[in-house]
């Protein structure tokens, strides 16, 4: 037993490569079957996929200790060449340029709470796409990891059929399509989004029809028997039809266009080169033309702009996000606002059409829909330009190499490059890369294509396509011959430098992953923690405190501060933490705990000002704790942009009757043209608080004059209820004198 112990101790570390890539392919099978449908609902309803995220982190800290330890003293720029180097550090370069740059723009975020939780999570991006790149060096791999991707994919997707079925198995009775879609979408493959399983599917459809024409190749490994045949195509033909109940169920206008991108592109890579040419330029002809005829027919742009922007859609609300982080980049051009800076500058230029659409009034803008605007408006032109670099560069350097591949390897190398692509379109319209689930495939896509820089340039083939791994072997021990005879002494300080350099890595590696992946997932269970002390605390307030429940009360509002404040620490989506310290500050307030309420709520007010309704609940604790003036200027800038939500007038009546007057006033008579009965007689019971019987004949007048008569009902009860109360002749005689002019206009 203690042999064989040995043995496989020995074997993992005596070949970090195939160790690393194996820790990879884990890492593909971790973040594709480890989504939040299958999470016990312990977890939810936060952050669905983040078990799958600490996946991901551990399985890259561990890739990146293999890949520092699998570096020999010997290697050239250890030893002190770099001859035929800089093209394979191009890419990495890149990546550590783009992660220095993220880091760098800490230091002028606007977003005020813990900016560096945002770069710690997409350092873990950035670290598996070089992980990628130095692990998958060979076109076998490639075959490897494909099959892990199309397998994993597909099984998730069965999985997923199996919640949808166990939800109708019960029922006993047939369902239609419309059911079928709204059960799924209620518990959406790939976590808490279904857009973002369009581009992961097309990638499974691309490499399960790459496979399945490879099979048809003599030559070609999985090609040489029929039954491999037979099991590619029924594989592929299970994809296809799984992988199209998905794409039509999620319903993603952006997830749609990326199909069609990824599949002429896939279809255009395929053929020959003059066919190729000749495709390729009908398209563009044909895209041009149509382009040309709906700016010249004026018609046509017209219905075109009403049916995208002429009403409230999802498309108008991206219209909406896209204007704002324009504006973002044009205030700030070169280095933009930082980490989050666009969650917490989005009110700042939100057009005023953002402030009445339903899709953009009363929401959290984590991205703007777009990931070449979200750089741009977080990390500037220059961020930017490094982005379109990390992304660019793998597409151009691989697909020379692939177009140059063996023609049994193209089909499914090509779905690779196809996929990207898909990702990078849904991208540009839709989901965000910041999403854990469409992140972690999209960035070891980015790794797997800049890997062929890393490809031997001279190789063999074995069964038409696998590459002699020797022959990368003895090119590199000739490398390293070449840099000719070195002192011993000199080799031995270099190798002991460098040891303790590979000590000090690995230790931050492990400090990395304790830090921000253990106790990051140690703030999940705590944000658990905090929903149930906020459902607590609801179900408390709602059944009303009595004297002795108030000091339970009060202690378990205390337990939920501490659990909020420890869960901020290591947060890798702060914009949750936002979430929760809003829910707290709401009930909070509605329980008359103004005192607590108002350090949660300044936290959101101070991250993201002019989310939601944060100014008005702030500004309500504001008033019961004595700031008057804080609460004026609060209520009154809700209400301007927000003239609609009724609740809070009360609120701004008591600092501010002139304001609250003109503001409700306006609302009534112009915006709601007095169709709102109930707020009607809100504006009537002020003027008659403030002895304004002009006011109300006014708007008894205007009622008659446009045949309101809900309203002019609740005006007549509201000068009855008050000429019962009151003991002032004068105030009697005021709603006497209305009472008969409504009495006298009615008949």
């Amino acid at each position: 037993m203690t042999e064989t112990v040995r043995h496989f101790f020995k074997r993992i570390f005596a070949d970090f490569d195939r160790t690393g890539f194996a820790a990879f392919l884990c890492c593909i099978i971790g973040f594709t079957l480890l989504s939040g449908s299958y999470i016990p609902t312990l977890l939810r309803p936060f952050i669905l996929s983040y078990p799958k995220f600490f996946a991901a982190q551990t399985f890259v800290v561990l890739m990146l200790i293999l890949l520092l330890w699998r570096i020999p003293v010997s290697r050239p720029w250890v030893s002190g060449g770099l001859d035929g180097q800089l093209s394979k550090c191009f890419f990495p370069s890149l990546l550590l340029l783009y992660f220095l740059w993220n880091m760098v723009s800490m230091s002028w975020a606007v977003w005020p709470y813990g900016a560096y939780h945002y770069v710690s999570r997409e350092a873990v991006y950035f670290a598996l796409a070089f992980c990628a790149c130095l692990l998958l060096t060979n076109r076998k791999r490639w075959l490897t990891t494909g099959k892990f991707f199309s397998g994993a994919i597909f099984l998730a997707a069965l999985l997923q059929t199996v919640v949808i079925l166990r939800q109708y198995m019960p029922q006993r009775h047939e369902l239609p399509l419309r059911r079928v879609i709204s059960i799924f979408l209620s518990h959406p493959y790939m976590s808490g989004n279904p857009n973002t399983a369009v581009s992961i599917v097309l990638l499974a459809v691309l490499l399960s029809i790459g496979f399945a024409i490879r099979s048809t190749f003599p030559g070609a490994e999985g090609g040489r028997g029929r039954m491999s045949k037979i099991f590619s195509w029924v594989f592929c033909l299970a994809t296809l039809i799984v992988a199209s109940f998905i794409i039509y169920a999620a319903s993603s206008l952006a997830g749609y266009i990326a199909v069609i991108v990824a599949s002429l592109a896939y279809f255009i890579c395929l053929f020959p080169f003059s066919r190729r040419a000749t495709i390729v330029g009908g398209i563009m002809v044909l895209i041009i033309a149509s382009a040309l005829f709906t700016v010249c027919h004026t018609p046509t742009r017209q219905r075109i702009i009403n049916n995208l922007y002429g009403r409230e859609s999802t498309l108008q609300a991206r219209g909406i996000m896209w204007i704002a982080a324009t504006e973002m980049t044009i205030d700030r051009p070169l280095q933009g606002s930082g980490p989050s800076g666009y969650l917490s500058r989005y009110y700042e230029f939100e057009p005023p059409l953002g402030r009445v659409t339903r899709y953009t009034k009363a929401v959290i803008p984590n991205h703007p829909h777009n990931e070449f605007l979200r750089v741009s408006s977080e990390l500037g032109l220059i961020g930017l330009a490094l982005y379109f670099l990390v992304l660019a560069v793998p597409l151009v350097i691989s697909y020379p190499a692939l177009r140059a591949s063996p023609s049994d390897f193209q089909p499914v190398g090509f779905a690779f490059w196809c996929a990207l692509l898909a990702f990078i379109t849904q991208t540009s319209f839709g989901i965000s890369v910041i999403s854990i689930d469409f992140a972690l495939p999209f960035w070891s896509l980015v790794g797997l294509l800049a890997s062929v820089a890393y490809w031997p340039k001279k190789s063999h083939f074995d069964d038409g396509i696998t590459e002699s791994v020797s022959s990368e072997r003895s090119d590199a021990n000739q490398t390293v011959e070449s840099c000719g005879p070195q002192n011993p002494d000199t080799g031995r300080k270099k190798r002991k430098f460098f040891v303790a350099f590979q000590i000090l890595l690995t230790c931050l590696l492990i400090f990395y992953w304790h830090e921000f992946a253990v106790k990051g997932y140690a703030d999940v269970y705590r944000l658990r923690e905090a929903h149930v002390i906020l459902r607590g605390l609801n179900e408390m307030r709602s059944k009303g405190l009595h004297e002795e429940e108030r000091e339970s009360f009060i202690e378990t509002a205390d337990h939920l501060e501490k659990v909020l404040q420890k869960s901020s620490s290591r947060q890798i989506m702060p914009h949750e933490i936002l979430r929760f310290r809003l829910r707290a500050g709401r009930v909070l307030t509605a329980c008359g705990l103004h005192g607590r309420a108002i350090e949660h709520l300044e936290y959101v007010q101070d991250a993201v000002p002019g989310l939601i309704n944060v100014e008005a609940y702030l500004g309500c604790s504001y008033l019961a704790d004595g700031h008057d003036a804080e609460a004026e200027k609060l209520l009154t800038n809700y209400l301007e942009n927000h003239p609609d939500d009724h609740r809070w007038y009360p609120y701004l009546w008591r600092v501010d009757r002139a304001a609250t007057l003109n503001l409700l006033g306006f609302q009534v008579f112009e915006v709601d043209d007095l169709a709102n009965s109930a707020r009607v007689g809100m504006l009537a019971g002020y003027y008659a608080n403030a002895g304004l019987w002009e006011g109300i004949e006014q708007l008894i007048e205007e009622l008659q004059r446009r045949e309101r008569k809900e309203g002019i009902h609740e005006i007549g009860d509201l000068l009855e209820a008050v000429r019962q109360k009151t003991s002032d002749p004068a105030i009697e005689k005021e709603v006497l004198q209305l009472e008969n002019k409504l009495k006298m206009r009615n008949q």
